[in-house]
């Protein structure tokens, strides 16, 4: 039996299901309650979509054709360029967030008893660390394998669930946020689903068969995560960072063990991403093979960058999702892109679903923040600059 759509599909799953799924269900359930369900399931559908679209326009079906070289190759150089650094810019920001988050999961490891001052100091601290880490490590070449990543997500989310539940039978504290709108809340989620674009190097070997694995990917991250945004009332929330809301995972044994789990699987993924951050980033500077030095400079921009943004957000300039408004509308740009290309590419139900993902991603715009403008003025640019180079064939 052939095994390729299993295995697309769940490649797919563990590039999508991170660190957001670790925090985001409490913070959207906060503010917008149930009804945040609605935003996921359109999050759900304009994932399909752009999953459909660029697996139907990867006519070499298993090739390494990311979505940047999918834009390369179908609408030029300018606007290859112009989608790295939006990964660029997005990910460094979001690591203000992920830091930041780091920080809280282990602050409710501490031992009780210490004052409500100590412990939000310590977040910051344990945010400049984690950045400082990140920094250090981002020349090396070691990786944990997605999958035990993946199966450590899962897990973690289970146990968070089931302590929280019994730390905090249906109580929840007052969240740092104020209540929005099922549109924004849909936009709020965005940092969840960076990773759909991946599916466009994830198609199986069979041609015949290139759809079920990634449109099944699709399927496992929408229940997975919609199971936890569903149960994770059950838990309670900690307003521990301006503009989010963690699980309150108690103050018990258990509580504070898992509470560590997640706060150490949350730096984990800020020190893979600013070491991605950084090599991005090297790839735009240089124009042959980026060496180790150059990698190491860009990841020590990248992790002051986003130091910045902790310290505004522990002074109160600044909220969390303030600075995750920022990945959100790098996202959505990526994800824009990559549809566009699917349709100029594309053919049949290749192009369909692409203008059909369009279609899906545009209302979204008005509900980004202003942040979005980057994107539309520096893709317009790039329109501007030279005509769309159509892909030969």
């Amino acid at each position: 039996m052939d095994g390729a759509p299993a295995r697309s599909g769940l490649s797919l799953a563990v590039n999508v299901l991170g660190v957001g799924a670790l925090f985001l269900p409490w913070t959207a359930q906060a503010v917008q309650g149930r009804a945040a369900l609605w935003g996921w399931g359109y999050h759900v559908v304009a994932g399909a979509l752009l999953v459909g679209a660029l697996t139907a326009t990867s006519r070499a079906p298993g090739a390494a054709t990311g979505a940047i070289s999918l834009i390369d190759g179908v609408l030029g150089r300018v606007p290859g360029r112009a989608v790295r650094a939006f990964y660029v810019l997005g990910i460094t920001a979001g690591q203000v967030v992920v830091a930041l988050v780091a920080g809280g999961f282990l602050s409710q490891a501490l031992p009780p008893g210490l004052s409500r001052t100590a412990v939000e100091g310590f977040i910051g601290w344990v945010a400049a660390g984690v950045l400082v880490l990140a920094v250090a490590l981002a020349p090396s070449d070691r990786k944990v394998a997605d999958r035990w990543v993946f199966g450590a997500i899962l897990v973690l989310l289970a146990l968070a669930l089931l302590t929280g539940a019994r730390a905090a039978p249906g109580t929840a504290a007052g969240p740092p946020v104020a209540p929005i709108g099922i549109a924004e809340a849909t936009a709020l989620q965005f940092f969840v689903v960076v990773g759909w674009e991946a599916s466009c190097r994830l198609a199986p070997t069979t041609v015949g068969r290139r759809w079920p694995g990634p449109l099944g990917g699709v399927a496992a991250v929408g229940i997975l995560y919609g199971a936890v945004l569903w149960a994770a009332p059950s838990t309670g929330t900690v307003p521990a960072i301006a503009g989010l809301a963690l699980p309150d995972l108690g103050g018990n044994a258990a509580g504070r063990a898992v509470a560590g789990g997640m706060g150490v699987v949350t730096a984990y993924f800020c020190v893979r991403n600013i070491r991605t951050a950084a090599r991005l980033a090297a790839d735009l500077s240089s124009r042959g093979a980026p060496s180790p030095r150059t990698v190491a400079t860009m990841a020590l921009a990248a992790a002051v960058a986003a130091l910045a943004g902790v310290a505004l957000v522990q002074g109160g300039l600044l909220t969390a999702t303030d600075a995750l408004s920022v990945p959100n509308a790098m996202a959505w740009a990526v994800f824009l892109t990559a549809a566009v290309a699917a349709v100029v590419a594309g053919e049949g139900w290749g192009r369909v679903l692409g203008a059909a993902a369009v279609a899906a991603y545009l209302p979204l715009l008005p509900f980004l923040g202003a942040t979005a403008l980057l994107p539309i003025a520096v893709l317009s640019g790039a329109a501007l600059l030279g005509p769309a180079r159509l892909r030969s064939g």
